[in-house]
């Protein structure tokens, strides 16, 4: 088995804030990585076709359509009221809390 070895001879630099500097360190630690070996990995991670979300997108959507619909049945007035609420909420800014 012949195995080419990668020579690393390459050098990038890049201006990045303070705060930014001690959030990507962070986060590399979390994973057990160092720095330069956690920008390698995030520059080789290939991102999923989104497309291919839409079927578990749509079984959740019923999924939620179900529960809402059970409880609006079940007559529960003050749970229906804060579902609706979280729901508006959630629609009118895609969930997002900034």
């Amino acid at each position: 088995m012949n195995m080419k070895k990668d020579t690393k001879s390459e050098l990038v630099k890049f201006r990045i804030t303070k705060e930014e500097k001690e959030k990507l360190v962070k986060t590399a630690k979390s994973e057990n990585e160092n720095l330069s070996s956690y920008i390698q990995k995030k520059i080789k991670q290939e991102y999923p076709n989104p497309l291919l979300s839409f079927p578990q997108i749509i079984d959740n959507i019923n999924f939620f359509n179900e529960i809402y619909h059970k409880i609006e049945k079940s007559g529960n007035e003050t749970l229906l009221k804060e579902v609706y609420l979280l729901y508006h909420k959630y629609i009118s800014n895609s969930g997002r809390k900034e």
